[in-house]
């Protein structure tokens, strides 16, 4: 699962030195990935060494900015899931290293611009995107009202979620608000509701992969979009 703006590192190892190395860009169908030998961006707050360098890898591909705009324009799907290999070669253009991953959805968030329910789920639509589903988000567990709700299996141990590739968008990259630039922020709806209070939509802690229960439809929080 991936989003524009995100990113991960690649550390060095004492098999390869990866300083040596150069990473041509990757693309597929809007995707773009990026990668450098480089130092941690200062504002990476939970990395302590900062002098460190370390191979950074960069997603970019589709976003809207019109945050404010409660029907925005259209942007492209990727046609997903597919894998990209980043390969790391030395001076005379052999192939040292591969690096793959596989991205099975594509992510977009309104930034700051908090709405309710109907408001977020319109933006969403407008672009050609949904509401995402608990489960693509956490694998955190919950209790509510009348039911309970779970994540992506294997779930955690209680209501935040357990860091797992596999286990959900937040799982999967941490705490979102740690993304510079990414502008990722507080919680995100979901299509899903509370079993017998259709007015109470399930939203997600981008922070922590918490699962909320208790906010209506006229609560004002943020969103993000997925596709497929």
């Amino acid at each position: 699962m991936g989003a524009d703006g995100l990113y991960f590192d690649i550390l060095n190892t004492s098999v390869q030195d990866l300083s040596q190395l150069t990473w041509s860009p990757v693309e597929y169908d809007g995707i773009k990935v990026t990668a450098h030998w480089t130092r941690p961006d200062q504002r990476d707050n939970w990395i302590k060494d900062k002098g460190q360098f370390v191979v950074r890898v960069w997603l970019n591909g589709p976003n809207s900015r019109e945050y404010s705009n409660p029907n925005p324009g259209g942007i492209h799907k990727p046609n997903l899931p597919h894998t990209f290999v980043l390969e790391g070669k030395d001076a005379s253009g052999r192939v040292m290293v591969k690096y793959g991953f596989e991205l099975r959805q594509w992510f977009v968030n309104r930034g700051r611009q908090h709405a309710n329910f109907f408001d977020q789920k319109k933006w969403c639509e407008s672009l050609g995107y949904r509401l995402p589903l608990v489960k693509e988000l956490t694998n955190a567990f919950a209790r509510s009202r009348t039911d309970t709700m779970a994540g992506a299996t294997p779930n955690s141990s209680g209501n935040n979620y357990h860091r797992r590739i596999g286990g959900g968008f937040f799982s999967e990259w941490g705490n979102m608000k740690d993304y510079v630039d990414a502008d990722f922020t507080y919680r995100s709806w979901t299509s899903e509701v509370v079993k017998g209070y259709s007015q109470f939509p399930y939203s997600v802690s981008i922070d922590t992969g918490h699962i909320g229960s208790n906010q209506d439809r006229t609560f004002y929080t943020n969103v993000d979009c997925t596709t497929p």
